[in-house]
């Protein structure tokens, strides 16, 4: 499957005949991109086949993804692209445009595709609605750029809250879980962990409490204690219950609602690939009041045909 990452210049401000500032002009500009792109999937026959559901594109303002099972196609969609938005004042940035390859569909030797006259930079990953893709479909790099960038916060507020000893204990903990816990967590129902991701997420939070509440390096302090003490519980139970509840919003979903039926997909039976049916992780693996989620019993294990329990 590839995805294109489009960019269009001056987004909201260039629909034709609207002045710039316009408070009409975001509605315009959605009803706009909604017409290219049907346009788009009319000329090119774009998507991606996920069981008996096609994923043509993903849009969210002016930030579009869109999908195809081959090159041809997908070169064949930028065009079109290129071409429908003209006549409305959209502009597409094929600097800022980007191609992802996930499989084997093109050789490693091949950096970019060539598409209405320019060249268009093929990425391992690309930063989509703030979240890290990775064409390898893990979650790895996204959760390590979390940690570090949920790093960086902590250091920020450093001298100015954690070491300021008019602040009470459980005024910092309640700024931890406001200001760096938002940024840790961000497009956290989407990842995948295993048990080495799990590990890395509850020892980067219970390293920031035992900052905060002045423990040394060397002080004996279970985590268990230590999430007594602060009235918290390892980060990855928060993932997961953040991932159920999303899960649950889209489960009550009409069953012909895209997400619905994509969340709904099953594995092949006779797949190769070592996976496992999300809804059973999320569910059955998951155990949100455990201490100590990653210790790997909880791992993924192959699917199971359908009509049989999973083991």
């Amino acid at each position: 499957m590839l995805a294109a990452y489009v960019d269009l210049k001056k987004a909201f401000d260039s629909v034709h005949r609207v002045r710039q500032g316009c408070v009409l002009a975001p509605s315009l500009f959605n009803a706009c991109m909604d017409w290219v792109l049907d346009k788009v999937v009319d000329q090119s026959d774009c998507g991606a086949s996920l069981g008996n559901t096609k994923i043509t594109d993903l849009v969210f303002a002016d930030d579009a993804v869109i999908f195809a099972e081959s090159l041809e196609v997908l070169v064949m969609a930028l065009e079109a692209l290129h071409e429908e938005a003209k006549p409305l004042g959209l502009e597409v940035s094929w600097l800022k445009t980007k191609v992802q390859v996930f499989g084997d569909l093109l050789d490693e030797a091949v950096q970019s595709v060539h598409a209405c006259g320019e060249d268009i930079e093929i990425l391992e990953s690309f930063t989509y609605l703030g979240s890290a893709v990775h064409n390898d479909g893990g979650s790895r790099q996204e959760v390590l750029r979390r940690i570090g960038i949920a790093h960086g916060v902590m250091d920020s507020l450093s001298g100015s809250i954690w070491r300021c000893r008019y602040l009470c204990r459980r005024t910092k903990i309640r700024i931890f879980k406001s200001l760096v816990i938002p940024v840790l967590l961000y497009g956290c129902e989407t990842w995948t962990l295993n048990s080495d991701l799990k590990r890395r997420i509850n020892a980067f939070g219970n390293k920031c409490l035992r900052r905060i509440m002045g423990y040394r390096w060397d002080d004996y302090m279970s985590n268990q204690r230590l999430h007594r003490e602060t009235e918290s519980r390892p980060i990855t139970c928060i993932v997961c219950q953040r991932q159920l509840r999303l899960y649950g919003h889209v489960a009550r979903y009409p069953e012909t609602d895209p997400s619905h039926r994509v969340v709904s997909v099953k594995a092949p039976i006779h797949s190769a690939i070592w996976s496992y049916d999300h809804r059973t992780d999320l569910v059955g693996s998951n155990q949100i009041g455990s201490d100590n989620p990653g210790t790997g019993k909880h791992d993924p294990q192959p699917t199971s045909p359908p009509g049989r329990a999973p083991p």
